[in-house]
This record gives structure tokens, C-alpha cells and sequence, in this order.
């Protein structure tokens, strides 16, 4: 009888115990591996960079946030590692299209600074995406969120697509260099208009 009352007690302790983890465990907390499959899949939905700002829709915000969202909830190297099969995969054209996507997403998974100092490290990472100016402020500071900006929760195109020169964008060099120095955006706080 002793040995019964025991398993049940100790069953429910482990029962608590389990409830109480999960109550406490937080999605920051959780890291999925994320698989190149995984990412393509992500950003089926997600619009590329188009040549006009305001074509990109308010269902084209959600997916885009939405595969930011599962960005931010894997792994650091499966991450890394789904970008390179993903740019791998897209080697030939239109792999600017599919870079487009990823530009975009790292802008809106991260809390990249919108006004820098011109030269600041990090910088040359852009890639050699046509700006147009587009990226340097009023003030003399360089937008590297270039293209997006953000106000009240909100994500706006600065520049439609104006075309890239020079050697292919290298996303997974850019990610590992915003998880170094920015932490991931609150996506709760976006705003759909």
C-alpha cells in the first residue's frame, strides 16, 4: 500500500513539476532546428522586393512577419546553415528575386538601426543592392534597414527593387553579423493597416 501511495504522490509531483516547466518556459527559451525545407517553405508565401513600394500588400506584411517569427524561434547555426542550402538552391536567376526575400527578412527579424553613422562596421554587408540614395537619412546617417523603416509597430518600404550589381548577397554572413550585434524585433507589437 506504501508503494502505491508513493507512485501516486510522486506521479502527481512529477505532474506539477512538468506543468510548472511548461508554465514557465517561454517561447525566447525554445530553439528549433530549423532545416532549409523549413525555410523554403516560410518563404513560399513571402512577396519578393518589388520595383514599387506600394505594391507590397498587407497580406504580403503578414507572411513576411510570419517567416520572421520562425526565424527568431530556431537556432542560430540551423539558420545560418538553411540560408546557404536556400541561396545554394537558388544559384542560377531569379536568384535576386529569392534574395529579395531574405534582404527583407533579416530587416524585419531584427532591430537593425535606422540612422548610423556612414562607415559604420557591418556596412558592406548590404551586398550591392541599387539604393539610389534611399538609404542615407537626411541627417548624413545611413539607414541600415535600408529598405524597410518602422514606426508604431509598423514595417514601410522606403525603395521599391531597383536592381543588385556585383557579387551575389551573402544572407547567411548578414544574419550571423544581426545576431551578433541586434537583438530579435518584437513582432507582437506589429501592426497590420
Amino acid at each position: 500500500m506504501k508503494k502505491l501511495y508513493f507512485a501516486k504522490t510522486f506521479g502527481f509531483a512529477a505532474v506539477v513539476t512538468g506543468l510548472f516547466s511548461c508554465i514557465v518556459c517561454t517561447p525566447s527559451h525554445i530553439s528549433h532546428q530549423l532545416t532549409a525545407k523549413e525555410l523554403a517553405m516560410a518563404l513560399q508565401s513571402v512577396t519578393p522586393w518589388r520595383d514599387e513600394p506600394a505594391r507590397y500588400s498587407k497580406h504580403d506584411w503578414i507572411a513576411l512577419v510570419s517567416a520572421a517569427k520562425t526565424l527568431q524561434t530556431s537556432s542560430p547555426a540551423s539558420v545560418e546553415h538553411s540560408i546557404k542550402e536556400f541561396q545554394g538552391f537558388w544559384a542560377v536567376p531569379p536568384a535576386n528575386s529569392q534574395d529579395s526575400k531574405l534582404f527583407l527578412l533579416l530587416r524585419v527579424a531584427f532591430e537593425v538601426p535606422e540612422s548610423e553613422p556612414d562607415g559604420s562596421p557591418g556596412q558592406e554587408l548590404i551586398g550591392a543592392w541599387f539604393s539610389a540614395g534611399t538609404q542615407t537619412n537626411s541627417d548624413m546617417t545611413v539607414n541600415r534597414a535600408w529598405p524597410l523603416s518602422w514606426r508604431n509597430g509598423n514595417p514601410t518600404l522606403l525603395s521599391g527593387f531597383r536592381g543588385y550589381q556585383g557579387a551575389r548577397y551573402d544572407a547567411a554572413r548578414e544574419y550571423r553579423f544581426f545576431t551578433g550585434h541586434y537583438k530579435k524585433r518584437n513582432l507582437n507589437d506589429f501592426l497590420v493597416r
